[in-house]
């Protein structure tokens, strides 16, 4: 999977690697965490999904991801998925886990540091709690317990499905 081997770009080479690796995989359960240009990415190999694919990706993180509104996938089922399984912590002075905007796809929480190179470092303990909530291995509903300011929301990592 060697990305010098051979004239692809970052999108051809990314599809290609989740082709390989979910073709031979039986894993039901897919996480998938993406930082910056990641979240460009994803959304590409969310728009060569399968139908039997998207069932098994069970949670989305996304750190500081620089996708647009025209690289999200045109499926329904696909940016449903996004929409309903995913999350993009994103720099900011506010409190880690304070929902900067809910309507986005994924929806935007505040991974807690200005600098887009710390987002991932800074929200990774937000990130590893929705995975896990996301998989149904918590059995109670988790939401984030912080001091937040007024007038801002906590993020319940509870999945709404």
């Amino acid at each position: 999977m060697d990305p010098n081997n051979g004239d692809v770009d970052p999108e051809e080479h990314a599809i290609k690697c989740w082709k390989a690796i979910t073709e031979r995989s039986q894993s039901k359960s897919i996480l998938i965490l993406a930082h910056s240009h990641g979240g460009v990415l994803t959304c590409n190999i969310l728009k060569e999904c399968t139908e039997e694919q998207l069932p098994r990706i069970k949670a989305i993180a996304m750190t500081d991801s620089v996708h647009s509104t025209f690289c999200l996938p045109p499926s329904n089922a696909a940016r449903s998925l996004l929409k309903q399984k995913g999350c993009n912590w994103v720099s900011s002075s506010e409190p880690r886990d304070t929902v900067i905007n809910e309507s986005a796809i994924p929806r935007r929480i505040s991974s807690g540091h200005a600098r887009h190179e710390w987002t991932t470092c800074s929200a990774r303990s937000s990130f590893f709690s929705f995975f896990d909530s996301m998989l149904g291995s918590i059995s109670h509903p988790t939401t984030i317990e912080q001091s937040q300011p007024e007038g801002s929301q906590s993020m319940s990592l509870s999945p709404n499905l």
